[in-house]
């Protein structure tokens, strides 16, 4: 039976309330400095200090924390420390992650949205004080495993109304660990902007109001002259700031946690950065293992043959093969190849790349960084990296855009305010297809917007991220926006459960479009099945999927290939790695040395078995957390685009089938455990040790 879980233990105020300490403060009421010392004393004499020192600043009145070292390590591949951040009076502490319940839950994904199901109260304004911004790292951050340097940032979504939840990599992750700390929860609601800084020293709040306003550009020079170069910084850009439902956090100026609206919740509290520097490696297990598991991963990553294009152009190498494949989004999803590819494809992006870089301990290199000198839109500047595949496709063949100055400039202006490229694309190319059918005219707007106009398309994200004018309507998604419009605007909005469908087309990979259906998030390429990885018989052999795939087709077993793909994708979300170093299909695989770097870093021994049910555990909660803020069947389902045929490409005639999918949805349910309506069971909940979620589900209205 799953009883309840307390994932975080410790008290949730400065001083814990206890039969030895019958009073319970807040340091917000402790605004004179010998009234604090007297307090503090008496709780030194009890014992119930959690704190080396609480300070307050007496100019700004800004809290700091001195983060408390352990002497010895209670658990290994975590910390076992997450921060806690009160921005409504400035309060912050630290909680304790058991070993018990790092185990069960992993890490990123599976420790967020516990930390999210406990503590966020149901149906709360997303940008109100009771939302919890969730920043969680993963076991293998900070220990130079590939793939390792990645956090999740959950909440609920601004966009969606169900969870929201993000990924993005770089270093901040590897900072997080090094600083003592597994993760940080962001709650209440800051009077006046604020920023934080971490370091395994302290953590400080800091008035941000000369900030606020500022592009993520300005945001980082002003703080970088204050506080110097040795901080991993994520932040807002004004779009977050001004409430754009799809606002991002960038982490610096070229890598994002894009998705569902992390920004516009982050700016709803008036967090403006969060600046993380630490020095101190995480406690691992077996250091030996472990680094030898490092070195044979590096090797591996770097003679594998799916990795060498990425190596060479970026995200964007197998854009030649997906627009043959019908897998280029195109025009608003009306087709799945564009004819100007090669003007924007991964090996043109050689002429205007500078260099390469990479996450950190990487040998990849996947990211590419752009520069443009004199472009008829202005100087595309490197400080902002350059566009991953899915930015190269919605923001270019989505839109009808092949000028490659103009995408690249597109790509800065995201950064810049901090808005997350795909949900921009789809928003843009969506008031492009009602332009052109009439159901947004000319005085609607202000302007023109034919396809693939570069002027137009630049124009948008500026409005976008001040929500002036044309840009109010654009900053809502494209769900509320084809609400707005009305007529037959909706059966061209490219959404599913309010988030904007990002750039693989599931006419090209039908088993995809289950996975777009049921995400807790919405339709999401980041833990779903990709048909054309598990094409050949025995293709992952590792996590159950034996018989090969057929892209185009919802049935021969393919709801149970997606499951099992689901399972495992949702244990590296939890673990927490990069896609693109996972290999679990083809000839030459990763997974069990994976797993065995897994427990050389925590010493637990997790069994394949164990690993597929911490995956399920994890999604069947994320599911329960959109369950629990209002879901129902009818919202597993696709956007019309993709029940009408393609015209060009390899998958030219195909369509998704609303029937064909509800029957596959139909074997989903059932297989997952799940009631013919959607809905996690009692039965299965209890099974996976969440029963406690189930009992949540029965109260809601």
């Amino acid at each position: 039976m799953g009883g309840p879980d307390n994932l975080l233990s410790g008290p949730r105020s400065l001083f814990e309330k206890s039969p030895q300490n019958s009073f319970f403060l807040r340091t917000a009421e402790c605004n004179g400095l010998k009234f604090k010392r007297i307090l503090i004393n008496l709780c030194e004499l009890l014992g119930k200090v959690l704190l080396v020192g609480v300070k307050l600043d007496p100019k700004r009145q800004i809290r700091y924390f001195k983060l408390k070292k352990d002497e010895e390590a209670l658990m290994y591949g975590h910390n076992g420390k997450i921060l806690r951040v009160d921005l409504s009076d400035g309060f912050i502490d630290t909680l304790t992650l058991s070993d018990e319940m790092a185990r069960k839950y992993i890490g990123g994904r599976g420790l967020a949205a516990r930390t999210l199901f406990d503590e966020m109260p149901p149906g709360c304004d997303p940008f109100g004080p009771d939302n919890k911004l969730v920043f969680m790292t993963g076991p293998l951050a900070a220990t130079r495993f590939a793939g390792s340097a990645r956090y999740v940032v959950m909440a609920r979504s601004p966009l969606t109304g169900f969870l929201g939840e993000s990924y993005a990599g770089g270093s901040l992750a590897h900072r997080i660990k090094r600083a003592g700390l597994d993760g940080i929860v962001i709650e209440g609601q800051s009077p006046e902007p604020v920023y934080l800084t971490i370091t395994n020293e302290e953590a400080r709040l800091h008035a941000a109001r000369h900030i606020w306003g500022k592009t993520t550009k300005e945001t980082s020079d002003a703080l970088v002259r204050v506080h110097g170069h040795d901080f991993d910084m994520a932040m807002v850009g004004p779009a977050g700031e001004n409430g754009v439902r799809f606002a991002c956090i960038m982490q610096g100026l070229g890598r994002a946690a894009g998705r569902t609206g992390m920004g516009a919740v982050m700016g709803s509290k008036r967090l403006k950065a969060i600046l993380v520097h630490g020095d101190q490696d995480p406690p691992v297990h077996d250091r030996a293992r472990l680094n030898d598991l490092v070195k044979n991963n590096a090797r591996f990553l770097i003679d594998h043959p799916r990795i060498q294009g990425f190596r060479k152009f970026g995200t964007g190498a197998a854009i030649d093969a997906f627009n043959e494949l019908g897998n280029f989004p195109t025009q608003n999803f009306r087709e799945g190849c564009f004819e100007h590819f090669e003007s924007i494809s991964g090996e043109i992006f050689m002429k205007v790349m500078s260099r390469k870089e990479s996450c950190i301990y990487c040998p990849v290199r996947c990211k590419k960084v752009v520069e443009i000198q004199g472009s008829a839109y202005g100087d595309v500047l490197p400080e902002y990296g350059g566009p991953e595949y899915e930015t190269i496709a919605s923001l270019g063949s989505l839109c009808m855009n092949s000028d490659l100055a103009a995408l690249c400039m597109a790509n800065q202006l995201c950064n810049a305010y901090g808005i997350d490229t795909i949900s921009m694309g789809v928003v843009m190319a969506f008031a492009m297809d009602c332009f052109e059918r009439g159901l947004l005219k000319r005085e609607d707007i202000g302007f023109d917007i034919p396809w693939g106009d570069p002027r137009a398309i630049l124009k948008m994200i500026e409005l976008t991220a001040g929500r002036e004018g044309f840009g109010e309507l654009l900053s809502r998604g494209v769900r509320r926006m084809a609400e707005e419009i009305g007529g037959d605007a909706v059966q061209y909005a490219a959404h599913v459960k309010g988030m904007e469908v990002p750039m693989h087309d599931p006419r090209a990979k039908m088993g995809l479009g289950i996975s777009y259906a049921v995400a807790a998030r919405g339709a999401t390429h980041c833990d779903g099945f990709h048909d054309t990885f598990y094409m050949s018989d025995n293709a992952a052999p590792e996590i159950g999927i034996i018989k090969g795939a057929d892209r185009i087709t919802l049935g021969e077993g393919k709801p149970g290939m997606v499951i099992a793909a689901e399972n495992w994708r949702s244990f590296v979300n939890s673990a927490i790695l990069c896609q693109f170093t996972v290999h679990e299909s083809g000839e030459r695989r990763n997974v069990r040395e994976i797993v065995d770097t897994v427990n050389a870093a925590t010493g637990w021994e997790l069994s394949m078995e164990d690993v597929m049910k911490a995956g399920e555990r994890a999604y069947n909660l994320c599911r329960a957390l959109t369950v629990r803020e209002g879901f129902d069947r009818t919202l597993d389902r696709l956007p019309p685009n993709f029940a009408r045929p393609q015209t060009l490409s390899a998958s030219k005639g195909r369509v998704v089938s609303p029937d064909a999918m509800a029957d596959a949805l139909n074997e989903y349910y059932s297989l997952r455990g799940w009631s013919e309506n959607g809905m996690p069971t009692k039965d299965r909940l209890e099974k996976l040790g969440i029963g406690d979620a189930a009992e949540a589900l029965e109260q809601r209205p």
